[in-house]
């Protein structure tokens, strides 16, 4: 992300993972970085797009891999990894796909 600073300038709609297991310090200070540079966040689910307000790092990530680490299962659907970065004052995703 440091690395791309022109291209984050450009605020494109990005899908990137963010996982808690990759980052010593807390990921919300990933996030906390990418809505400063201008983007919403939300976290890919199952049943769609969920704002990252209803993302927990424990319950989304964490949980789940503890039980993976006891039961060598691989991720379960649940879990949370992917977010869609949305530029602030972008579009709303659903009325794009109404077009």
């Amino acid at each position: 992300m440091e690395g791309a600073t022109k291209l984050l300038d450009a605020r494109p709609t990005i899908l990137r993972e963010i996982e808690q297991r990759h980052h010593d310090d807390r990921i919300e200070r990933v996030f906390e970085r990418l809505e400063a540079l201008g983007y919403d966040l939300f976290a890919v689910r199952s049943e769609g797009l969920t704002p990252l307000a209803d993302f927990d790092v424990e319950a989304d990530q964490a949980a789940h891999l503890r039980r993976r680490a006891s039961t060598e299962s691989g991720e379960p659907t649940e879990y949370v990894k992917d977010f869609v970065l949305w530029r602030k004052g972008a579009p709303a995703l659903e009325e794009l796909l109404a077009r």
